[in-house]
């Protein structure tokens, strides 16, 4: 289990003064004011998130359209109404306080125990921790599967700095099954994940699938407002994705990303163009109307029986059937 989360004791930290100052306020100011006007004013603060993850999500609705990756104003409305939800719960809730509910790794064992089924490792994106993939820790844990779970920290340094981490999660991956891992990723950790591709020797042998959800291989505009590290390396055109590019090309000139998945939606919040969420030559699969977050969550992606080897994953779905 990772001892701590940056992002989980920055965000406790900023929901404590974001309601110590309502109070305060509500102490110093409010009691002078109208009931009315003092209530008006709390709701208005504590609505504020999510008036601007509205804002965030019409932005790049509009740009999206000028890329030909229009979305009607229904589509657009769920993607506002399934994101903000999205963030309550996992950036307000999962990942500041519920980051630790589920262990780091259920895969541990020694060779003579290992499965036949593949092990899951879970990679989060940009600013984001574990804690993310709670509700696929749940799912995994109801149907018996093991996963590997990590905290890529830095948290605002360089994408090339998770390479060991991914790693040690990949050998422990391998430790847990005779059948080779599956790597779900999400946003940031799609790069990472091709970073570790490119930075380990036979590493294409040691994945069999890769399954990618909102990561922005092309990379995306909003990269240029970043002021961190990781964040410029994922903007449109950046230097750092290009070389990352160009030594994928040069170790697996063919099939480059045959056993990538990429799941994308024309209504990413985040990554502007939509299209750069896609990979040639991948099985690119794309979601309608559904914000950047709110995609991880996406009951179709969710359907974790379709990332294993055919035999494998038919007898999974049918196990699960006579269960239910």
């Amino acid at each position: 289990m990772p001892r701590f989360s940056r992002l989980a004791i920055l965000t406790k930290m900023g929901l404590s003064c974001y309601f110590v100052l309502i109070v305060v306020w509500f102490f110093r100011v409010g009691q002078s004011s109208s009931l009315s006007r003092s209530l008006a004013v709390i709701v208005f603060v504590l609505a504020l998130p999510m008036l601007v993850t509205g804002v965030g999500v019409w932005i790049p609705f509009f740009d999206n359209h000028r890329h030909h990756a229009s979305a009607s104003w229904r589509e657009a409305f769920r993607t506002w109404r399934t994101e903000i939800w999205a963030v309550m719960r996992a950036g307000l809730w999962w990942q500041p306080f519920c980051w630790r509910q589920f262990p780091n790794s259920t895969s541990f064992k020694s060779k003579s125990a290992a499965s036949p089924i593949p092990t899951f490792i879970m990679l989060h994106g940009f600013v984001s921790n574990r804690g993310l993939w709670n509700p696929w820790l749940r799912l995994m844990e109801s149907k018996g599967l093991r996963f590997v779970c990590i905290n890529l920290e830095p948290l605002l340094g360089s994408i090339d700095d998770y390479i060991q981490a991914i790693e040690v999660a990949v050998g422990e991956a391998e430790q847990s099954s005779s059948a080779k891992p599956i790597v779900i990723c999400h946003s940031m950790g799609g790069l990472a994940l091709r970073k570790w591709l490119v930075s380990q020797p036979h590493s294409h042998h040691r994945i069999d699938k890769i399954v990618t959800i909102g990561t922005p291989h092309q990379g995306t505009w909003m990269g240029k407002l970043s002021l961190s590290a990781n964040g410029r390396e994922m903007s449109l055109g950046s230097e750092w994705l290009a070389e990352l590019e160009a030594a994928e090309r040069n170790a697996r000139p063919i099939d480059t990303y045959a056993a990538f998945t990429c799941w994308y939606s024309n209504c990413d919040n985040i990554v502007v163009p939509a299209a750069s969420a896609r990979l040639p030559g991948a099985s690119n699969r794309k979601i309608r109307g559904y914000g950047h977050l709110a995609l991880v969550y996406h009951p179709q992606i969710m359907e974790l029986e379709q990332y294993f080897p055919g035999n494998v994953g038919s007898n999974l779905q049918q196990m699960g059937q006579a269960n239910s």
